[in-house]
């Protein structure tokens, strides 16, 4: 679904046109397939129904500065975004691998990184390259080459190791280095815009600071969070105990991969209900799986 058009009423309520989206993304690479094929770019959508909502917060990632053009009228936002696509390459070794292995970061990227997963495969990536498309996430077989190379030059246990598949991302970058976090108070419109990969870590935090924004709107006074030391914040944060209700079993890492084959439609049972394996780390790992992986225990 993507936001088509916004407006506010006198009232000062914004009504948002929203539209489905028909184009295809495949993020990663099919089974017996190394490299993800190009998805065709597909039409703007027709905007089909609509939301209203008195406070907008715009966490539209890659497509946030067209969100943020609908605040303005049309005009151009304040930040632009430039989609950042990472490829990874998996691998399937014996090799156990102890540690991450990273490359010292730039003010760019953070650079190409080699770890080992709990699946026992071993993940090479990201890459960092600026695109115009906001959809493309095909890898490439220069890159895979690349990727390859750099992963038998930091780990050479890998220079024979099977390549299982490869799968992207794409970032939504800016021109700035920072997050574009704002609040407009009289539109009552919240911006948290170019969120990359460190939002992963730092959405918690994210989500408290654009809540406080929003609290602000409506006149809270907030309260000062000294900065705590763990001692102190584990007092801090102590609960009350509470009545837990336990949840039943979880199958095994084997039971789950044994069950994702034979499935044959990405989905795996757990607490009695059938969950979509999104991640193409927890996918390829659930095609590779032994159970016999070094290191490794399920």
């Amino acid at each position: 679904t993507e936001v088509i058009s916004a407006s506010r009423s006198d009232d000062g309520l914004w009504r948002l046109g929203t539209g489905r989206s028909t184009s295809e993304q495949w993020a990663r690479s099919e089974p017996g397939q190394v490299l993800v094929r190009p998805a065709p770019e597909a039409a703007a959508p027709a905007e089909s129904d609509f939301v209203s909502a008195r406070t907008v917060v715009n966490c539209a990632g890659l497509l946030g500065d067209r969100v943020e053009s609908l605040r303005l009228n049309g005009a151009d936002a304040p930040f632009h975004v430039t989609p950042r696509k990472g490829q990874f390459l998996v691998f399937k070794t014996d090799a156990e691998l102890e540690y991450i292995i990273e490359t010292v970061p730039t003010q760019f990227t953070k650079g190409v990184i080699v770890w080992s997963t709990v699946y026992g495969n071993v993940i090479v990536g990201p890459t960092a390259t600026n695109q115009q498309s906001r959809s493309d996430r095909s890898t490439d077989a220069e890159t895979v080459k690349s990727l390859q190379e750099w992963a038998v030059k930091v780990v050479p246990a890998l220079k024979d190791a099977q390549v299982v598949g490869t799968y992207s991302g794409l970032r939504p970058a800016t021109e700035f280095r920072d997050y574009c976090i704002e609040a407009h108070k009289d539109e009552r419109w919240v911006t948290v815009g170019g969120i990359r990969s460190t939002g992963l870590t730092a959405c918690s935090a994210i989500g408290e600071h654009v809540v406080d924004l929003v609290e602000e709107m409506d006149g809270a006074k907030l309260e000062e969070r000294p900065l705590l030391g763990v001692s102190a914040a584990k007092k801090r944060l102590a609960r009350p105990r509470v009545r837990c209700c336990p949840n039943g079993p979880v199958p095994t890492l084997a039971e789950l991969a044994a069950e994702y084959r034979q499935n044959g439609d990405g989905t795996v049972t757990v607490y009695g209900r059938r969950w979509y394996v999104s991640h193409p780390l927890s996918s390829f790992g659930m095609e590779t799986y032994t159970g016999k992986e070094s290191g490794v225990t399920s």
